[in-house]
């Protein structure tokens, strides 16, 4: 087993500093300690200009984009598409993060939060891919060099070869660099790919104004390399009122004339008006982000929706229901053939009372 060093800091905070980092300065640059406070108006403005969506060009643009944050074994500077990022597992398992996500009016009253999207890690998923040559869906899993390594010098037959993945034994797997949390790949599960979200289009007959609105709220996971000239699967919503009159958009519904692509980005917010949905003042829609002809094993999204009035204080931020029974195997992808059992808990110690 590697030999490990450690820092101790005055406050007692242990870092541990790896013996093969995820990248070469990681034991020299990503060690410092944080300033107080640690996120002033300098790290705030580098933020938001790095979330400026630069995909549509120009600097004043809203911000655009999201964040994901990992528990991490160590202080580094890689990221998870990084190949070292797993290789070296920089990137821990312990599910110990959750937290929330609050928009405030300029005037800094909250407006709607909602917890964050917290993803669970388990070793389950890392035990899947090992055992089977079908790519097994994960959060991060399309960053991996997953695939049949048969024919491979230095490998065995069957199964995926996973350069960046390591193999799970930190006593035969000579390319993982650090003794703790090892494991295969990312082992955090995936997002759905159905949804379902509530939606509210009252307006004022005699004024023509808005009384309650939503607006959806819609990330897609990066398909095809997250590049920004990449296009992912068309979404198909159907619209339903209360009565359950419906309404389909996106796709191509035959006789096909012209494909709807509803959600294009990575990242949006966009308003009930801008869809053909029934005459009424309520309803919900089904969001399908499948599609079989040019979809990927990895495609995923996440939903929330608002529902705004014309008052203050009159909105409420609320999380889009999955309509997938599994996101680890969604109907429509008969590939995955993988089960992903959940995670049993320990059960606790103690003498009672």
């Amino acid at each position: 087993m590697p030999a490990r060093g450690r820092r101790v800091y005055p406050n007692g905070f242990l870092r541990v500093i790896p013996p093969s980092p995820a990248t070469g300065l990681d034991n020299s640059r990503a060690i410092s300690d944080y300033p107080n406070p640690a996120f002033g108006p300098a790290f705030s403005g580098s933020l938001i200009q790095s979330l400026r969506n630069n995909c549509l060009g120009g600097t004043d643009v809203l911000a655009v984009g999201y964040l994901t944050i990992d528990m991490a074994n160590y202080c580094n500077l890689s990221n998870p598409s990084d190949p070292a990022y797993w290789q070296n597992n920089a990137a821990g398992m312990e599910n110990n993060l959750f937290g929330e996500v609050i928009f405030t009016s300029g005037l800094g009253l909250p407006t709607y939060g909602m917890s964050t999207v917290n993803l669970e890690a388990d070793s389950a998923f890392g035990l899947a891919a090992q055992s089977t040559a079908v790519p097994v869906r994960t959060f991060y899993a399309r960053y991996w060099n997953q695939g049949d390594n048969s024919g491979i010098t230095g490998t065995t037959t069957g199964g995926p070869t996973c350069a960046n993945c390591g193999s799970g034994n930190p006593d035969t797997d000579l390319n993982v660099s650090s003794p703790w949390n090892i494991g295969y790949g990312d082992m955090r599960e995936p997002l759905g790919l159905r949804w379902g979200a509530r939606w509210f289009d009252l307006v004022d007959t005699g004024s023509g104004l808005s009384i309650l609105t939503s607006n959806f709220q819609v990330w897609r996971g990066p398909y095809n390399g997250a590049s920004c000239d990449s296009n992912g699967p068309t979404v198909v919503l159907t619209f339903f009122d209360e009565d359950e009159n419906t309404i389909t958009q996106g796709g191509c519904i035959s006789p096909c004339s012209t494909v709807v692509d509803n959600f294009p980005l990575e990242t949006q917010q966009t308003n009930i008006v801008a869809f053909g949905h029934p005459t009424a003042a309520a309803g919900w829609v089904s969001m399908n982000f499948v599609n079989l002809v040019d979809g990927s094993l990895f495609d995923q999204a996440w939903v929330d929706y608002t529902f705004e009035g014309n008052i203050a204080l009159e909105s409420i931020l609320v999380p889009g229901t999955q309509l997938d029974p599994s996101s680890c195997n969604p109907l429509g992808y008969e590939a995955v053939t993988t089960t992903i059992l959940p995670a049993v808990p320990a059960v606790p110690t103690g003498t009672g009372i």
